[in-house]
């Protein structure tokens, strides 16, 4: 196309040259400018030939990387949670883990448990069936929660959980045996400070258990040996608020018993 295009100028030219001779200044001028025009063209587009093909998708990687950085940067959970997706739909499935907890610390755990369950299918790692069980009980699905608690190893916080879920299904065998384990574990783990429903202050582990068997006596209309249970507690663990309530409410009913 260019060569074709440099002989058009040259025969323009020569016509040009024939009819007017004190231009044939110009016509040297011109041939050299057009050959200097299709030197630099014919250069750039064999540069562009050589140059590697990029992938396109990998700029959109690095993009929404850099937003996924920086919106966390800021706590901008939100724009963390469409640059996530964004990077999943880019087949970076890393980002599923990442987005499943970004999901439940910004209160939806349904979605937390839509995103886990076929990642726990593929693999049923620690972690997730620990926010798996979280995800549970924030949508009051004991049985759920308590499936998921029972494949965790046992420290103080699911030991806690585990009772706490027997409880609210009022499934007293288990319960039991749990509390056996319990009882069995050591001096330190029954101590450990953990953070349960309801409370703002972390209390030990046996504290909580404590109540646990308190509240069910209570639910029996065992009401004396639930508040000497709940006395118990409150002295071992003073920012204990539930069981320091619990027992309020506890005395009020055994004074209301009392004949006058």
């Amino acid at each position: 196309m260019f060569l074709n295009l440099l002989e058009t100028i040259n025969l323009f030219l020569l016509h040009f040259n024939l009819h007017f001779p004190y231009f044939y200044g110009m016509k040297l001028f011109v041939i050299v400018l057009s050959s200097l025009c299709f030197s630099v063209i014919s250069h750039a587009q064999r540069g562009k030939r050589n140059t590697p093909a990029t992938n396109p998708n990998e700029s959109l990687i690095e993009l929404n990387q850099r937003v996924y950085q920086s919106a966390m940067a800021l706590n901008d959970f939100l724009t963390a949670i469409h640059a996530s997706h964004a990077l999943i739909a880019l087949n970076q499935e890393n980002y599923r883990d990442t987005l499943a907890n970004l999901y439940y610390f910004t209160n939806s755990p349904a979605q937390t448990i839509e995103i886990l369950t076929p990642l726990l299918k593929s693999e049923e790692k620690e972690a997730r069936m620990d926010l798996m069980w979280r995800s549970h009980y924030a949508l009051n699905d004991f049985p759920g929660a308590l499936k998921w608690l029972e494949k965790l190893p046992r420290t103080a916080e699911t030991f806690a959980m585990i009772a706490d879920c027997q409880v609210k299904l009022q499934r007293e065998g288990e319960f039991q045996m749990t509390l056996n384990q319990f009882s069995s574990a050591s001096e330190q783990l029954q101590n450990t400070r953990i953070y349960v429903p309801g409370e703002e202050k972390a209390i030990k582990a046996k504290s909580y258990i404590g109540h646990l068997v308190a509240y069910s006596l209570a639910m029996k209309n065992k009401h004396e040996e639930a508040l000497q249970i709940y006395h118990s507690i409150i002295g071992d663990d003073p920012d204990f608020q539930i069981a320091t309530e619990n027992a309020k409410a506890l005395q009020a009913i055994l004074s209301s018993e009392k004949p006058e």
